[in-house]
């Protein structure tokens, strides 16, 4: 049985591990993906601006006739481009949250395990904590991550280029940079058990 347990604890670690690389690596793309959703709102601002004949000086205008045309095509064209460099971060980010749905079902199949070879998956896996303790708190986690990112995926597809002042683009921008459906508390509390249980986040 100690063979079998030792297993298990060594899979427990390993997922761990790979769960906290997952967590860091989506933290760098939230940080990555920033300036480029800022770059997008602020070129479907400065659209909005231009489509108002008060923004470009009569001369200006009278010189080149089809100016505000031209400009429109061009900043369409940046809105586009800009997008597709949001979409792309966030096609990243949905791929760390797949990854994280792999390691709550690896979790849940190791508890299976434990229950069996434990008789009693209650019994701590490692000092304090029985398995279930680190299944529950990674789906608590997980559920985090997966909220977050349909969020992200909506601002993106509904808000981002629809937006018409300043405002809401700030707005916009401030729940792509603090992650409201991430509670960063119940991530450390994950961690703080980690610690104790395994030396190891």
């Amino acid at each position: 049985m100690t063979t079998h347990l030792g297993t298990l604890q060594r899979r427990v670690e390993t997922v761990l591990v790979e769960f906290k690389r997952s967590r860091n690596t989506w933290n760098e793309l939230n940080v990555e993906g920033f300036p480029a959703a800022n770059k997008l709102i602020n070129t479907v601002i400065q659209s909005k601006y231009s489509d108002d004949l008060g923004y470009w000086h009569p001369s200006l205008r009278q010189e080149f006739p089809n100016i505000i045309q031209k400009y429109d095509i061009k900043l369409k064209k940046l809105i586009e481009q800009d997008d597709k460099k949001v979409m792309v971060i966030l096609e990243r980010m949905a791929k760390q949250q797949i990854k994280m749905m792999t390691f709550i079902r690896e979790f849940i199949a190791i508890q299976q395990r434990v229950g069996q070879v434990l008789e009693n998956d209650q019994i701590p896996l490692f000092k304090t904590c029985p398995i279930h303790v680190f299944v529950q708190r990674s789906k608590i986690i997980i559920d985090m991550y997966t909220q977050e990112l349909y969020s992200k995926q909506l601002m993106v597809q509904q808000g981002m280029k629809e937006i018409s002042n300043q405002e809401e683009g700030l707005a916009l921008l401030s729940a792509w940079q603090n992650q409201p459906s991430i509670c960063e508390k119940t991530i450390q509390e994950f961690e703080d058990i980690c610690n104790v249980e395994l030396d190891l986040l």
